[in-house]
């Protein structure tokens, strides 16, 4: 889960830094100012919540698949969007925005009342209630603290989207939309101790039968940086068939990002008799 983090936060610094400079390279090049830039989407950015799993819509029980019910504390959502376009409509009130970024989804099933791990096959994912100490040690019992399923995606929104200023700042905005994902990483995670004060960690990578493609409902509003976002997965988490359906419901808090505009630079044009541009910076 760490280093996924990690990998998507180097990605979200690298694309950030490339696009602000290709676009500024732009600006100077066509001679235009930062306030000639397109109408500022509401997607760039990132976000941070929480998940819940839902056997149908809007509803948490899963009978007699307890496993999926999943502990929403420490169930992390991060989103970080690494840039956004948008269409205009009617100039900044209304338009159609898409962008990219990468989503991290983690779902805990610690459970007090039992330890369970999940397995997979080529026909079935399903958990298997165990002793740490069958598994890692023979002699020893222990206690779960971590038991999680982390997923990463390539998302790309499309949103139709209502502001009342032209850019980010001092601006409210309502988005609704969808948000489509590719999965590039899956893996499963367990961590705890031994009775006796010693620690046991398995990380296992593997798809477990989930859906390489989401599809996600989405409203997102706020005011100037900040706004609350919430998403809902129109798919099953994992493949027909394979277990029960699943549906994931994501919602938090979102900071959002004008990556269009310059960070406080002005570009003066001096057309000189000899035909050479100049320009200075202020």
């Amino acid at each position: 889960m760490n280093k996924q983090i990690l990998i998507a936060i180097f990605a979200f610094n690298f694309i950030n830094f490339s696009f602000s400079q290709s676009q500024q390279l732009s600006t100077l090049t066509l001679g235009k100012s930062s306030s000639d830039v397109q109408y500022d989407g509401h997607f760039g950015g990132f976000d941070f919540g929480f998940n819940t799993m839902m056997s149908a819509p809007f509803e948490r029980s899963f009978d007699n698949n307890q496993y999926w019910k999943n502990n929403i504390a420490n169930s992390f959502q991060f989103n970080f969007n690494l840039f956004d376009y948008k269409f205009p409509i009617i100039r900044q009130y209304l338009g159609l925005t898409t962008g990219f970024g990468i989503s991290v989804s983690s779902y805990s099933f610690k459970n007090d009342a039992f330890n369970y791990t999940l397995q997979h096959t080529p026909d079935s994912t399903y958990a298997q209630v165990f002793s740490p100490g069958t598994i890692y040690n023979d002699t020893i019992d222990g206690k779960l603290r971590t038991n999680s399923l982390s997923l990463s995606y390539f998302t790309v929104p499309l949103l139709l989207e209502f502001a009342t200023k032209e850019r980010q700042e001092k601006s409210f905005y309502f988005a609704a939309g969808v948000i489509a994902g590719i999965r590039f990483v899956s893996n499963y995670a367990q961590a705890g101790r031994y009775e006796n004060g010693g620690r046991f960690y398995n990380l296992t990578r593997a798809k477990y039968n989930t859906n390489l493609l989401s599809f996600e409902a989405t409203v997102r509003l706020g005011y100037s940086w900040g706004g609350l976002f919430a998403n809902y997965n129109l798919n099953t988490l994992f493949k027909e068939g394979k277990t029960v359906n699943v549906y994931p419901f994501r919602a938090g808090i979102s900071f959002n990002i004008d990556y269009d505009e310059l960070e406080d630079e002005d570009v003066d044009f001096d057309f000189s008799p000899t035909g050479n541009t100049k320009y200075t910076r202020r």
